[in-house]
């Protein structure tokens, strides 16, 4: 629906480890080229002991703000509540 009502014709999805590599992939784009980014459970091990491979990062959030213009929307969404609240 928001992809009608945006007029979104430049639309792309990547699968992968964005924790791996995203800063490389946004200089490669061009400046302010992401509107929109969403990051669908990222944590799969939700244990303490696994929180050092945890995907959504100080890191990413801070290399995914140099590449999104104002007014940009980062969704992230977990099915674990503790890792969800962990990522507010």
């Amino acid at each position: 629906e928001w992809v009608t009502e945006g007029n979104l014709r430049n639309l792309h999805y990547i699968f992968g480890n964005a924790s791996a590599g995203i800063a490389d992939l946004l200089k490669a784009l061009p400046s302010g080229a992401l509107r929109r980014v969403t990051v669908q459970c990222p944590d799969p091990c939700f244990k303490k002991r696994h929180q050092k491979r945890r995907m959504v990062t100080q890191r990413l959030v801070q290399e995914l703000g140099v590449g999104m213009p104002v007014g940009s929307a980062l969704f992230v969404q977990s099915d674990v509540e503790q890792v969800a609240m962990q990522m507010v």
